[in-house]
């Protein structure tokens, strides 16, 4: 049994948010049916899964990370789970150590883009010094 960490991407406008919902079409759903459906995982408990970051219902991701407990072969999970997965890719693995947490990363990076349809640009720029730095 090994840890691994997994990068992903999703098109965001395929599902309603990425967090599991009962009933509702989710990133962590489609990942852990497609898991389970593999052999990777019994259950989302029993693989320890966690994912390092949510979105909401339309935004995309290019590079989440989610960390599971399996012992599916590393260097074939990544074809096995973009067989099974529908609007999600994941790209990139590591093993990482038993106690990963993909939620304590040390630091994260999120790019923002948003269509115009006439905002006031000067406004904007000037809300958005207010989350420049290093916040908690």
């Amino acid at each position: 049994m090994v840890r691994l960490a997994v990068k992903f991407a999703y098109d965001g406008t395929c599902f309603m948010g990425s967090q599991r919902q009962p009933g509702e079409r989710t990133v962590e759903g489609e990942l852990l049916s497609a898991l389970v459906a593999i052999g990777a995982i019994g259950s989302a408990a029993k693989g320890r899964f966690r994912v390092a970051s949510r979105t909401d219902r339309g935004v995309s991701a290019l590079g989440n990370v989610f960390a599971v407990d399996t012992s599916f072969r590393p260097k074939e999970l990544l074809a096995a789970l973009n067989a099974k997965c529908r609007d999600v890719h994941c790209y990139a693995l590591a093993e990482v150590p038993a106690a990963f947490s993909p939620r304590r990363a040390k630091d994260r990076w999120y790019r923002y883009h948003l269509p115009y349809r006439g905002q006031d640009i000067a406004l904007m720029q000037a809300a958005a010094k207010e989350f420049e730095g290093r916040h908690e």
